[in-house]
């Protein structure tokens, strides 16, 4: 069962009739003929283009620009994983020196590390 339209109805569908009309019509109010309208079309699709490449290409710089600075973080990284590694080996060797004092700590840090001499570290590259 269909409603029936009051004019208010029909009024509210023209005007949103004749802004789609206005949007699509040009600004001095001629008919285009079809050669302009393709020429309009062109040119706005020729800036969507461009926008769309523009956005592409500031998206891509931004990736890169991602990459680098995550690859520079992860040498950072590596470069204090070595030190840490090198300072972890100096300190086993200043105890390992002490290992003739009759300290109990180091006593029992030499005799345990040899089990642990061949263990792999958790962190190889």
């Amino acid at each position: 069962m269909e409603e029936p339209t009051t004019s208010k109805d029909t009024s509210i569908d023209s005007s949103i009739s004749d802004s789609n009309n206005k949007r699509d019509s040009p600004d001095d109010g001629h008919d285009e003929t079809p050669e302009e309208k393709r020429a309009r079309l062109l040119e706005r699709n020729r800036i969507a283009a461009a926008k769309c490449r523009q956005k592409k290409k500031q998206a891509q710089e931004s990736l890169q620009q991602q990459a680098s600075d995550l690859t520079q973080k992860n040498t950072t990284m590596h470069s204090l994983v070595n030190d840490l590694r090198e300072e972890a080996l100096k300190l086993k060797n200043q105890l390992l020196a002490h290992s003739t004092c009759n300290c109990n700590v180091i006593q029992e840090y030499v005799r345990t590390s040899g089990q642990f001499a061949f263990a792999r570290p958790p962190y190889t590259k």
